[in-house]
């Protein structure tokens, strides 16, 4: 056995089915690495601008690209350590000198100087298993900056289209406000005049005030979004007001959104690449608590100059070989060995886990974002049937065919028609901010 060197132990994969159960749009032909940024379909220039310093800016990046440098770092102390190891030394010191006739003399002093080194032997790859576990270290920190970047350009989406969303429910409101104002005037004119009743003025003024109820709300969570938004891009509060001041449209995705095979998917999520990564390390130190069993070969030596009183100057060389393996330590070794085996058979179900909860999210992710445009195309329709309802309510109350309750409902119901469309917008497209995210679509491998 100890004739053979150490191999890394294969880590086991786990099974992916071999295609999504919801049919979702035929993937792009193009190669991941070579597609344009998913929220570029979005056409939104402010939105770009954001994701651009989000990339840049954000802290939690930053901290993920500083925990890549470290792994790099441990990386290059792993492979000096299989180098030869050569230094200055110098001792000195005073020592008792043994006479000619056995009896011992006054101290003799002693001092030299010069090179030492040491070389191990790694006849049975001990050291390259080592190597392994920082490579493998340093795979995981990159796994780890990926999922922080993948979460990041979908929280930056997500919040930036309930920002837009917030603004159209704002302006919405401000539409509906002034044409409540307006009916209310119309009402007070006509009751001065004897041709309507103090009952119909309350309840207009009373629209009129329920609606402007809502506005601080909007106002508040519009506020917040942009302090959220400021954060993520590694600024102070505040400090992208400028750049969100004037309202746009909610952004959504013109075109269907592309699902390429399960496998395609599992191997660029980053949170699978960062369970399988904590597996291969696992598998990595469970071989380095095997290998303690394996004797460990050393040469070490020394060459220089020196000098005592009693023999004046000469060279001092040495030459030694150390060879060292664990004969009693009852059962250490194999104790350490059965706590790594149960850590990487944790790291096993764990990424398992990863790649079912991986294909659970895309599952979801597309059933919804299919089922919202549905329900967006339903609920538009509703809409512009509302608006027509109140349209007509409010021409029957001018001519005396409808009371104002009439009107105070139907433009009731236009209110939440457009606003129960314009929430679907805002949810169907952070479905597709989801269902991107979901695919593993926001960070190549490669990044």
């Amino acid at each position: 056995m100890e004739s053979a060197r150490l191999q890394p132990t294969p880590v086991p994969k786990a099974e992916l089915p071999a295609a999504w159960r919801t049919a979702g749009a035929a993937a792009d032909a193009t190669p991941r690495a070579q597609r344009p940024a998913w929220w570029l379909q979005l056409n939104d220039p402010v939105l770009d601008q954001l994701m651009t310093l989000a990339q840049a800016q954000n802290l939690d990046v930053e901290a993920a690209g500083h925990r890549i440098r470290e792994a790099q770092a441990l990386q290059g102390l792993t492979a000096a350590q299989r180098k030869p190891q050569v230094g200055i030394q110098a001792n000195g010191g005073i020592a008792a000198g043994q006479g000619y006739e056995g009896g011992y003399d006054d101290a003799i002093g002693r001092a030299s100087v010069g090179l030492g080194g040491s070389l191990e032997f790694d006849p049975y790859n001990i050291r390259g298993l080592e190597g392994r576990y920082a490579e493998t270290g340093l795979w995981l920190a990159q796994a780890q900056r990926r999922q922080v970047m993948n979460a990041l350009m979908s929280e930056v989406a997500r919040v930036y289209i309930d920002l837009r969303t917030r603004q159209q429910l704002k302006a919405l409101l401000q539409k509906n406000l002034e044409l409540q104002t307006e009916t209310q005037r119309i009402i007070e004119i006509q009751t001065r005049a004897g041709d309507g009743v103090q009952l119909d003025v309350l309840r207009a003024k009373a629209q009129v005030e329920n609606t402007r109820s809502e506005f601080p709300n909007l106002a508040a969570s519009i506020r917040l979004a942009g302090n959220r938004l400021a954060v993520l891009t590694g600024q102070t509060p505040g400090a992208v007001d400028a750049l969100l001041a004037s309202a746009t449209d909610i952004p959504v995705f013109a075109a269907d959104i592309g699902m390429d095979l399960p496998a395609e998917v599992i191997a660029e999520r980053p949170d699978v690449q960062n369970a399988e990564y904590q597996l291969m390390q696992a598998a990595a130190l469970r071989d380095i608590r095997a290998a303690d069993h394996f004797p460990r070969l050393t040469l070490s030596g020394f060459l220089g100059l020196g000098s005592s009183e009693r023999f004046g100057a000469s060279t001092p060389a040495n030459l030694f070989v150390q060879l060292a393996r664990p004969l009693l330590d009852y059962g250490r070794i194999e104790r350490q060995i059965d706590v790594a085996e149960a850590q990487k058979q944790q790291a096993f179900s764990r990424y398992r886990q990863s790649i079912l909860l991986a294909v659970e999210n895309v599952e979801n992710a597309s059933v919804v974002y299919q089922q919202e445009k549905l329900r967006l195309e339903s609920l538009q329709r509703t809409a512009d049937l509302q608006r027509e309802v109140a349209r007509q309510a409010r021409l029957r109350y001018k001519i005396g065919d409808a009371t104002f309750l009439d009107v105070l409902i139907a433009e009731q119901q236009l209110l939440n028609s457009e606003f129960g469309a314009v929430q679907s917008k805002s949810r169907l497209a952070g479905a597709g901010v989801d269902l991107y995210t979901a695919l593993g679509a926001n960070v190549p491998r490669n990044l």
